[in-house]
């Protein structure tokens, strides 16, 4: 028994079993999420097999996050589990760094707190988390970032390296999704507010960090350039992901942004515990005077939330797994919250013990665990469809999944007529986002003829010339006759 009272060791079996807890509670998960998830990891597996994201297919998010995703399906092939494990994999990793962090910014047990938070906040009911967004990808690298910004930040002495990395990452996370930029800018305000409050240094020193950090973030960046050109695809690169988004945003109307706003206050007011927790963090920070309000911690974490926050607020639309990015702020000002209202060490080991145990237990009936293990009816019908496509068709012949549910184009792995999936000229072309004209899309039907179809049944039958459904169910019922149907789908080949 003397073994547990030594320090370190209690300190190992708290982590394992807050990491166990969180990683066991996102295994069940057996079907994908429709659409996004499942057309980020179809451009993985295409990159998987020698494809250049939005070059040979397309989705609109950063180009490293196909990359880290390739090597899954590479070794595992398209299955439901092998992006569960990675994702409670990276998950792990981002809670290591939060818990580094939380050994760099709070005494004793508090720093215990961090990893819990992020933790269980990544499995939050009806956020999407369960699943494998790229909005908790992306997060990684942001936390690993926070992690050598207070390496940075916080000695009297400042070793620039870890800013330079604190850059790399920012980069990384960047090109893995990019609305953790609003997040990330929470680094150079953070800088910018000890200048200003503080007054401890110069505008030239400041410059100097800014530096710095810009080399660090243009390190990984100018190596993605590079790759793209030697591959003859940085054109697609510019149009796919800079361009797209900058279309997006300007496409936003005024009234979806309002809409947006509205749901993250709803979001805050009768949502999580974590956010309400979070929120009375934040009013107890405030009202905790200036000496407090003036750390330098105090000024990085308030920059993190209020970013975070931020960021959401002004994209535009609305989504629950956006608020992935709002997890690193929280998970840090709610202990940091604790120590503006208490000083003494044991008191706050006592609430950091009983907190990371209430919020284990107490989180799985909040969360709703047990539906995590339930089997969605489609996802049968959608892997009899897959198997029935392998069995009849070749790696090198075209498939197109028609309205519907993505997951079979990945499951049947077959590459498809277009870069573009059904889900992305359906969502995106109404916009005009993507530039796809009716004739461009039909060429490439006619050149490429795809074996197999699998129509959504209603889709196909759309008779309204102004929906985007309407010209290719025209042509698939022109040139195809359904094989046969299977619970919402039709299968069908060429005439």
């Amino acid at each position: 028994m003397r073994l547990f009272k030594i320090p370190i060791v209690r300190e190992i079996l708290w982590l394992s079993l807050i990491f166990t807890v969180v990683a066991v509670a996102r295994l069940p998960k057996t079907t994908f999420r429709e659409c996004d998830e499942v057309v980020e990891y179809t451009v993985a597996q295409d990159v998987s097999h020698g494809g250049i994201p939005y070059k040979t297919s397309y989705d609109h998010k950063g180009p490293f996050l196909f990359y880290l995703y390739a090597p899954v399906f590479k070794l595992f092939g398209p299955n439901i589990l092998a992006p569960r494990l990675f994702t409670a994999f990276h998950l792990s990793v981002a809670m290591l760094f939060m818990y580094l962090t939380g050994r760099a910014l709070f005494p004793g047990r508090l720093r215990l707190l961090p990893p819990a938070i992020y933790g269980l906040y990544s499995i939050s009911p009806n956020l999407f988390m369960f699943e494998s967004p790229a909005d908790l990808t992306m997060m990684l690298p942001i936390t690993v970032a926070a992690f050598f910004f207070f390496k940075y930040f916080l000695p009297d002495k400042h070793e620039p390296k870890y800013m330079f990395l604190c850059g790399v990452m920012v980069s990384i996370g960047f090109f893995i999704k990019g609305s953790c930029g609003a997040t990330s800018l929470a680094f150079p305000i953070a800088l910018l507010l000890d200048r200003v409050i503080r007054k401890e240094y110069g505008w030239k020193r400041l410059l100097s960090e800014y530096s710095i950090l810009a080399a660090g973030f243009l390190v990984p960046t100018a190596l993605l350039f590079i790759f793209y050109y030697f591959n003859g695809a940085l054109k697609e690169l510019i149009e796919g992901y800079f361009l797209y988004h900058t279309k997006y945003i300007a496409a936003t109307s005024n009234q979806e942004a309002s809409t947006n706003l509205a749901y993250l206050i709803k979001h805050f007011i009768n949502y999580n515990p974590i956010v309400v927790a979070s929120f009375f963090s934040f009013i107890l920070i405030l009202a905790s005077g200036k000496n407090f309000l003036k750390q330098k911690t105090t000024l990085t974490v308030l920059s993190l939330t209020v970013m975070s926050v931020l960021g959401i607020a002004l994209s535009g639309r609305w989504s629950a797994n956006y608020t992935a990015q709002m997890g690193l702020g929280f998970s840090l000002l709610i202990p940091l919250g604790l120590t503006s209202l208490a000083t003494n060490e044991a008191v706050l080991n006592r609430i950091a013990r009983t907190g990371v145990i209430a919020g284990l237990v107490l989180w799985f009936p909040f969360a709703d665990i047990d539906k995590t293990f339930s089997r969605d009816p489609r996802s049968i019908n959608n892997d009899k469809i897959a198997e029935y496509i392998r069995a009849n068709t070749t790696r090198d012949d075209t498939i197109f999944v028609f309205g519907g549910d993505p997951v079979i184009q990945l499951l049947a792995d077959r590459k498809a007529p277009l870069k573009y999936f059904w889900y992305l000229i359906y969502v995106s072309n109404r916009k005009g986002l993507l530039g796809l004209s009716n004739e461009t899309i039909l060429k490439a039907f006619d050149e490429h003829k795809p074996k197999i179809v699998v129509s959504h049944v209603g889709v196909i039958e759309k008779t309204n010339p102004r929906n985007p459904a309407f010209f290719l169910g025209d042509y698939i019922r022109r040139n195809y006759v359904p094989k046969f149907k299977l619970g919402a789908y039709i299968i069908s080949t060429p005439k």
